[in-house]
């Protein structure tokens, strides 16, 4: 069986990368284990375009190519949250395109199940210990461990965090998210109450009365289906809920957070213990880019104005509620160390 040259292999790995981006219209690179770089418009040693291609969004996936039994290099996916829901079928979609461009020079060609950058990182680290060793130095296997594990936890966590936000409105289960973050059930568990210091069910139910208290403000749905439209099979136990979480019945939450707009910050792996709730708002809102205004209160900040949501008067203004109830103190004394969700409401008093 005669192989393919360099160019002719690169030739092929163009045409890949082509036919798998018309498929998907994803993006798509390959470097091969020379650091030969290919994309859609052809192939070059210069590294720099790699770098260009990993800095615009750090969420990527690696999927090693290897032919007849080889490594050869890398096609790497850039991923966004859709699109990580998909690895399967996009490994499975690399693997025939690459079948059908390679077939006549390999009898076998394999795109393995695809790696995250802290689990190369990982990897790299675990290469690096094997080498210390052969070469006579003395490091601390469980540093470099601890930091990898450290690095593999908040990842699956981040993934947990995305996917509850974003199906809040259904209905969720421990095990629906573990299975998402890749994790067994019972240590996804183990893992919220250790970083957060929360009770996993009870982070859900916290995110669920935090969208009914935005619907409740912002909508004039009724009561009954706002509990449906989050998951609640039975409006009487979201009334059950919502009271232990807010102090009050929905009826009377709408009545006396009368509003215009609502703000919504969910729980971040970020969120460091002794950080207060203005400093988490200062920079939710600067990474949304949406302007805000502090006023002095008592020598303390507070926050009077969100994007184009001014307190104008004192019939309206910024009230904020951390989950779910509206604390006596303000923003900058009280911490989130055990907390799920902070609200901003603009309401009328």
């Amino acid at each position: 069986m005669s192989f393919p040259t360099t160019n002719t292999q690169f030739a092929y790995i163009k045409k890949i990368v082509m036919q798998f981006q018309e498929l998907t219209n994803i993006n798509l690179i390959y470097i091969s284990t020379s650091f030969q770089l290919i994309d859609k418009n052809g192939f070059a040693s210069n590294q720099q375009k790699l770098k260009e291609f990993m800095n615009e969004q750090s969420a990527l996936a690696f999927f090693p190519l290897i032919a007849n039994k080889s490594f050869r290099g890398f096609f790497i996916l850039r991923l966004d949250k859709t699109s990580r829901n998909l690895l399967n079928l996009y490994r499975s979609s690399l693997e025939t395109i690459s079948k059908d461009n390679f077939n006549a020079y390999y009898q076998e060609i394999k795109i393995l199940t695809p790696v995250r950058i802290n689990q190369l990182n990982q990897l790299i680290n675990m290469i690096h210990l094997i080498l210390s060793y052969y070469q006579g130095n003395d490091l601390t296997y469980n540093d470099i461990s601890k930091e990898s594990n450290q690095g593999d936890e908040k990842d699956s966590i981040n993934n947990a965090l995305s996917y509850i936000e974003n199906n809040i409105d259904q209905k969720i289960s421990l095990f629906d998210i573990s299975k998402k973050a890749y994790l067994s059930p019972a240590y996804l568990s183990r893992l919220f109450k250790e970083y957060f210091k929360i009770n996993f069910s009870s982070y859900i139910s916290t995110c669920k009365i935090a969208l009914a208290q935005e619907l409740l403000i912002t909508t004039k749905k009724p009561i009954d289906s706002i509990s449906k439209q989050i998951g609640f099979s039975r409006a009487s136990y979201f009334n059950k809920v919502f009271k232990e979480k807010a102090g009050m019945t929905p009826f009377q939450f709408r009545k006396n957070y009368k509003g215009k707009k609502v703000y919504t910050i969910h729980r971040q792996i970020g969120w460091e213990n002794n950080m207060s709730v203005y400093a988490i708002t200062q920079r939710y809102f600067k990474e949304k880019n949406i302007p805000i205004e502090i006023q002095d209160i008592n020598g303390y900040p507070y926050i009077s104005s969100i994007g184009s949501y001014p307190s104008v008067n004192n019939n309206t203004g910024w009230v904020f509620t951390v989950d779910g109830l509206e604390p006596k103190a303000l923003p900058s004394m009280v911490y989130v160390r055990d907390k799920s969700v902070i609200q901003w409401i603009y309401i009328d008093y």
